[in-house]
């Protein structure tokens, strides 16, 4: 239980809020990249978490299920920055956007709780 906990808590990983469609998709293993436009406010974060500090401390992913306490705990194995057409992006192919790939997805229900 403790790993767990320190997971869950570990500062510095990369947390994103997701609606249930996107949630469930991912849980089902059907979705297994997260994409968010490259602007300032995700470069300062997916820079400092994960390009600067490659290390494993630093590569895993918590999606949770809007602001509830369910959540999935991924392992990141790349971050690149993607041009065209994608999930977030279905009308500018000239538009950038990091694309976040991950693996290993599990469950826990207990990431509210910070």
């Amino acid at each position: 239980m403790k790993n767990i906990i320190y997971e869950l808590y570990k500062p510095r990983c990369l947390r994103l809020a997701l609606k249930k469609e996107w949630y469930e998709k991912i849980k089902s293993g059907m979705k297994t990249t997260e994409y968010r436009e490259v602007k300032p406010y995700w470069d300062k974060r997916i820079r400092t978490l994960y390009h600067y500090n490659n290390t494993p401390d630093f590569n895993k992913i918590i999606f949770s299920l809007g602001y509830t306490k369910k959540c999935l705990i991924a392992e990141i194995t790349n971050i690149t920055i993607e041009s065209g057409l994608n999930d977030l992006n279905k009308t500018d192919p000239f538009k950038n956007t990091y694309a976040i790939h991950f693996k290993n997805v599990r469950e826990y229900k207990t990431a509210g709780t910070f």
